[in-house]
């Protein structure tokens, strides 16, 4: 009942706002050129006519708001990442001689509703070098779960870590081998680029607009993966 009475209110408010105004001048204009005879049809016309646009305006106003709150709850995907901090990247000693560096990067959920299938794929790789290790199209490995973990769940406002590129260094050696973190048990060593790095491109989909970010991976100077560049 007493959304029923809110909507009448808004109504009444609104008719009586345009009779008064620009009804009771449409009105007053017409008492100059009509008979007098004329004028209670014509005020019985322009009330029915403003109650009718009252009607429409109130539900316009209800319609553009639930559109914005839709747009708000609506899940979004959204890359993040912070250079050189954990865990975007992180070192870990797997034995006396052997260091493994995983490259990562984020991805966040801006909507106030659950994803249940969010997943980052290779779409691009340039140069490809067609040395088996490219396999566009293939997921990456979600941070921290089971080999072959191909889509995750994101919770509202939440946010998961994929490994994009894992370098596998033997002592004494200061730089060492670098893959690719497919989740799949693919081919994934790159074969070493002295000078250029290697520019990929990669997807993130499961709601809304996929969205995609480049990041430079490779070189002799750091074979780390450089600043993120939000593409869409």
């Amino acid at each position: 009942m007493k959304y029923a009475q809110a909507f009448l209110a808004a109504i009444v408010r609104d008719w009586i706002g345009r009779m008064s105004g620009g009804g009771g001048l449409l009105l007053t204009i017409f008492s100059f050129f009509s008979p007098s005879s004329l004028q209670p049809q014509a005020f019985l016309v322009l009330g029915v006519l403003c109650l009718f646009y009252a009607a429409y305006r109130a539900w316009l106003f209800e319609y553009n708001r639930r559109e914005e709150l839709l747009q708000q709850l609506a899940p979004r995907l959204e890359f993040f990442r912070v250079n050189d901090v954990k865990p975007f990247y992180e070192e870990f000693q797997k034995e006396s001689a052997i260091t493994l560096r995983y490259l990562r990067v984020g991805v966040r959920n801006l909507g106030a509703v659950e994803i249940p299938q969010v997943r980052l794929v290779l779409e691009a790789c340039d140069p490809d070098d067609h040395s088996g290790a490219i396999h566009l199209e293939h997921e990456l490995q979600p941070m921290g779960k089971p080999e072959g973990t191909l889509s995750m769940t994101v919770a509202a406002d939440g946010k998961v870590i994929f490994d994009v590129a894992q370098e596998v260094v033997i002592s004494p050696e200061r730089y060492g081998s670098l893959l690719l973190c497919y989740a799949q048990k693919v081919e994934n060593e790159l074969p070493r680029r002295d000078t250029d790095s290697y520019k990929i491109i990669l997807r993130a989909e499961g709601a809304g607009p996929a969205r995609r970010c480049s990041l430079e991976l490779g070189g002799r100077v750091s074979w780390r993966l450089d600043g993120l560049q939000v593409l869409s």
